[in-house]
């Protein structure tokens, strides 16, 4: 849910002018690819392996230059993680 009390409020990206609740549609689509495939997310400086969710992978996307025009999401970001983008329209 990207509208979660647990992350709803938090800046989506970089751009500081939408939240998580008001644009996460996609991240937290992308969360749930994630967690289906049991993927932890390494976050942090110490990059502690944490569950997927709207937040987590929003920060994750922070730390990895994984937004583009500030909160939007480039498609290639999540290479790394296994879960790789091979064709939308």
């Amino acid at each position: 849910m990207q509208c979660d009390p647990k992350w709803a409020d938090k800046m989506l990206g970089y751009a500081g002018n939408r939240t998580i609740c008001m644009s996460g549609c996609l991240i937290s689509s992308v969360a749930m690819a994630l967690n289906d495939c049991q993927v932890m997310l390494p976050i942090g400086v110490s990059k502690v392996q944490t569950p997927a969710d709207p937040g987590t992978i929003n920060q994750w996307l922070q730390e990895n230059n994984g937004f583009e025009d500030g909160y939007g999401f480039k498609w290639n970001s999540t290479n790394s993680l296994g879960l790789v983008w091979e064709r939308f329209s």
